[in-house]
């Protein structure tokens, strides 16, 4: 009885973090040795959007918007749909001088 209980957790435990999906965005561009655009702008699934410019961009400083949540919500299962999981958590470069862009996301919470 003990393991049946066990077991039946865990599986309304997964199926419950298999449906949250992506929770958090967050983008960021990096700086190179030239004029390139140094910027970060992060997406949260309640709506917010915060973007913070840092240098050689229109906008410098940090602003913030909110988009409609079910707007979001609709943006964070498109990009669910992706499969990100499968992708591998960190890819290496040979060249330091140019610029990135880095992707971060959060998975089921």
């Amino acid at each position: 009885m003990k393991y049946l209980f066990t077991l039946c957790f865990l599986v309304v435990s997964y199926s419950l973090i298999a449906q949250s999906g992506v929770s958090y965005i967050r983008m960021q561009r990096t700086a190179c040795f030239g004029r390139c655009p140094e910027y970060v702008v992060e997406l949260f699934r309640d709506g917010r959007v915060e973007y913070r410019g840092k240098k050689n961009v229109s906008r410098i400083g940090e602003y913030h918007a909110k988009l409609p949540a079910k707007t979001m919500n609709a943006f964070m299962k498109k990009i669910s749909s992706y499969k990100l999981s499968s992708l591998p958590e960190l890819y290496t470069t040979r060249a330091a001088d140019l610029p990135r862009l880095h992707f971060m996301f959060v998975l089921n919470g």
